[in-house]
């Protein structure tokens, strides 16, 4: 399960930008996060983001 978040988030997130500096990085891993879970729609639940399935049940 880890290895498929690290997949996406990666594929999501780092890949479309110019991640040349860590410090920038990090300074981006908490909107990205929440992104992820409150937006990004995810397969294994009905193509719903974390949250929204969440508050669906």
């Amino acid at each position: 399960m880890a290895e498929a978040f690290l997949g996406t988030f990666k594929r999501d997130y780092v890949f479309v930008n110019d991640c040349y500096f860590a410090d920038w990085v990090l300074e981006h891993l908490e909107k990205w996060f929440y992104d992820y879970n409150h937006y990004a729609p995810h397969s294994g639940l009905a193509m719903m983001s974390p949250v929204q399935y969440q508050n669906s049940h």
